[in-house]
């Protein structure tokens, strides 16, 4: 296989994991995952403002999404690891903004600002360009892997 493919089917099961832990983890106010590859196995690094919701009673829920992940992307030893993400306001108005049903504004009282709201506003406006660019590499390199395929 070519490096092209490779890279090309890595990226493409990389964005298959990350729908499928939005997926599962939308109640535990899911926002992304990073993932490394080592030597011992692949570690996913998943970001969530309520990291107990993921981890489950005693660890249950992690070891059965991790079995999941093993079998269904077929990986050599998935290594779960969970992280609260810094800035929760960022996930709020991220939703909101995508339309996401299930996520309700707080209500006035319940709302601690961080940032002024043009700054929170172009830090939004850079992860949007930043996650659209990523989306634009990936589709032209798999429309490039296809078109060397097919000829």
């Amino acid at each position: 296989m070519s490096v092209e493919k490779h890279f090309v089917k890595e990226g493409i099961k990389e964005a298959e994991i990350e729908e499928f832990l939005r997926e599962k983890f939308n109640r535990a106010g899911y926002s992304h995952i990073e993932i490394q590859r080592t030597p011992l196995g692949t570690r996913i690094m998943v970001f969530a403002n309520r990291p107990g919701l993921v981890i489950g009673k005693s660890g249950s829920r992690i070891k059965e999404i991790t079995d999941e992940i093993q079998k269904r992307f077929e990986m050599e030893n998935p290594m779960l690891d969970v992280r609260e993400i810094e800035n929760p306001n960022w996930l709020i108005v991220h939703k909101l903004e995508l339309g996401d049903p299930g996520t309700e504004p707080a209500k006035p009282e319940e709302t601690k600002t961080t940032l002024p709201e043009d700054v929170a506003q172009e830090k939004i406006k850079q992860e949007d360009e930043t996650i659209s660019t990523f989306k634009s590499r990936l589709f032209s390199e798999i429309d490039k892997t296809l078109n060397l395929t097919l000829n």
